[in-house]
């Protein structure tokens, strides 16, 4: 599933909509002039739109021709991670003697591997990055200038940008509670008399290993359905997408997607979509037929903190046989709720993942 659609939706929950508001990173060094080559570095930042933007000037004085690989001036977040500049724009990359160029380029690191891969949130602004200039070399390739600049916030003014804007350690992330082995024994007996309990299909059968669990990704005989949720202040956000590659059709009646809290149903305040390859129904549901994707995010507001709740299941249904009446009809794809517990990680350790 391509993890960029709901990227935006996520950012609008998660990152007010105010005007934008700059910072800056302390920079050592800010110029460096060796072999020739002049170089300059400032940045500006968009603290709350987790975005870098480095301006470098470099001007080449020596009497040989440079090349300046832009797009692999990286931006190193930690020991392990590194991110690539985004531009759409096309700057010199070859730079004979006396000539010069400003590159303008925007970064968005990912800060935190464990918040992107589960709510597509990059996480706060660290409050230190490094930059290497290995990417400016001479016509043999070889790398000129191999040092490192290193970005710093202040401390005081790192500690206003978490106070005013961080989201890490208000945001906790939930997993799947069920016992794996017990959840696809029920289920592969479920589909069995769901699917292939008729005539026509009876010598089918779900096949070996079709029922899977992921994390809280759950495969069901060529159906994927994916679920992250995460706790914002006193709000509960819900991230699900359906994937159909089975040839029965699923149904998704958005107005019964609900959770249960403490033996309270709450039902979605707002919720947002993306859709392909789907019809509708007569009672507004969404209709998935094969090869159909279907992604969405519901926004629950709730009565403050929680450690568990329990999402019904019973809006994703799949077209079956009536084994009495032989008509198709649609029935609930998984057979009971899914529960879920905090993760056992802690937020504030969420930022070093």
């Amino acid at each position: 599933m391509n993890k960029n659609h709901l990227v935006i939706c996520l950012f609008v929950l998660l990152l007010s909509g105010c005007s934008r508001q700059y910072d800056h990173y302390n920079i050592s060094p800010k110029k460096i002039e060796e072999k020739g080559i002049n170089v300059k570095i400032s940045c500006e930042t968009g603290m709350k739109e987790g975005e870098l933007i480095l301006k470098l000037r470099v001007k080449n004085r020596s009497n040989r021709t440079i090349s300046v690989e832009y797009n692999n001036c990286c931006l190193t977040v930690d020991t392990n991670r590194m991110t690539f500049p985004e531009t759409v724009t096309k700057y010199k990359t070859v730079l004979p003697p006396e000539e010069n160029e400003v590159y303008e380029m925007v970064y968005h690191p990912v800060n935190s591997l464990c918040l992107y891969n589960k709510i597509n949130y990059r996480g706060d602004m660290k409050q230190y990055y490094t930059l290497n200039l290995d990417f400016i070399k001479d016509e043999e390739d070889r790398v000129i200038i191999d040092d490192t600049i290193r970005f710093k916030m202040a401390e005081r003014s790192y500690q206003d940008y978490l106070s005013e804007h961080g989201k890490n350690a208000k945001i906790k992330l939930f997993d799947l509670d069920l016992n794996r082995d017990s959840f696809i024994n029920l289920q592969e007996k479920y589909m069995e008399e769901l699917l292939y309990s008729d005539a026509e299909n009876s010598k089918i059968g779900i096949t070996e290993n079709s029922l899977q669990i992921s994390g809280t990704d759950l495969i069901l005989d060529n159906r994927i359905i994916r679920i992250s949720g995460f706790q914002q202040s006193d709000t509960l956000y819900m991230e699900i997408g359906i994937i159909n590659k089975g040839k029965e059709k699923l149904k998704v009646n958005l107005d019964s997607i609900k959770v249960n809290v403490q033996q309270r149903v709450y039902s979605p305040e707002s919720i947002r979509s993306e859709y392909f390859l789907y019809d509708q129904s007569a009672d507004s549901a969404i209709i998935l037929k094969q090869g159909a994707r279907f992604f969405f995010l519901a926004k629950y507001k709730l009565p403050g903190r929680i450690s568990r709740f329990i999402l019904h299941t019973d809006w994703l249904m799949i077209q079956s046989i009536n084994i009495g009446s032989y008509q198709k009809e649609f029935r609930r794809l998984i057979k009971d709720d899914l529960a879920f517990n905090s993760a056992l990680f802690s937020s504030s350790a969420i930022s070093d993942k």
